[in-house]
C-alpha cells in the first residue's frame, strides 16, 4: 500500500542520500512498531547499502509498512460525540464520554483499520439513604428488610418504599434521591 511514486524515489540512492516515502490514501505510514509513525518515519537515508529511518533504526518490511486507517466509528450505546474520532490512524486511542449515569469501559482504539468495541456501563446505586422521614426517625431499621428490591438500582430506575405514606426512591448518578 505504499505510494509507488514515493518508493521509486528511493531506488538507487547514493550513500547518505535521503528519500521520502508515503502511503496510498486511507493508509498511515508506520515504522519501528511501537515507535514512530506518519511523517516522523517518512524520510529514509541510504547508509552503507541499507536504509534507516530518522530514528537510526534499519528499515525493513517488518519495521516500515502502510496500515489502513479506521473509518466510521462503531455505535456504542450511551456514548456521546463518537463521530469526532472517525478516520483515526492506526494505534490512536481516545478516552470517550458516556451519557449521564454511565461510565466508559476502556478506550476507543484504532488498530489495523478497525475500531475495537468499547462499552458504556450503567452506574449502580449501591446504598440507600437514611429513611427517617415521617413521625418516626428510627423507621430506617424497620424498613430495611422491605428494601431488598431497591438495592443496586441502575441510573434512572426507581423502586417503591412503603411506610406511613408512599415514597419513591430514584437512582441519579449513583445517588438515591427520595421523593414523597
Amino acid at each position: 500500500n505504499f505510494d509507488r511514486t514515493s518508493l521509486d524515489s528511493c531506488d538507487f540512492l547514493a550513500h547518505n542520500a535521503t528519500c521520502t516515502t508515503s502511503c496510498e490514501a486511507g493508509h498511515t505510514l508506520e515504522c519501528d512498531p511501537g515507535g514512530l509513525s506518519g511523517d516522523a518515519c517518512a524520510t529514509m537515508q541510504c547508509f552503507e547499502g541499507s536504509f534507516r529511518g530518522t530514528n537510526n533504526v534499519s528499515v525493513t518490511p517488518s519495521t516500515h509498512r502502510c496500515v489502513p486507517r479506521c473509518g466510521v466509528v462503531p455505535d456504542v450505546q450511551h456514548a456521546v460525540n463518537l463521530a469526532q474520532y472517525a478516520n483515526a490512524e492506526h494505534g490512536e486511542s481516545f478516552q470517550f464520554a458516556c451519557a449521564a449515569g454511565y461510565l466508559p469501559g476502556g478506550k476507543l482504539t484504532c488498530s489495523e483499520g478497525s475500531y475495537n468495541q468499547p462499552a458504556c456501563y450503567a452506574i449502580n446505586c449501591t446504598g440507600l439513604p437514611p429513611l427517617g422521614w415521617g413521625s418516626n426517625p428510627d423507621r430506617a431499621n424497620y424498613l430495611s428488610s422491605s428494601l431488598e428490591n431497591c438495592k443496586n438500582l441502575t441510573h434512572g430506575s426507581t423502586c417503591d418504599v412503603f411506610c406511613e405514606s408512599d415514597h419513591s426512591l430514584t437512582c441519579e448518578d449513583a445517588d438515591i434521591a427520595q421523593s414523597s
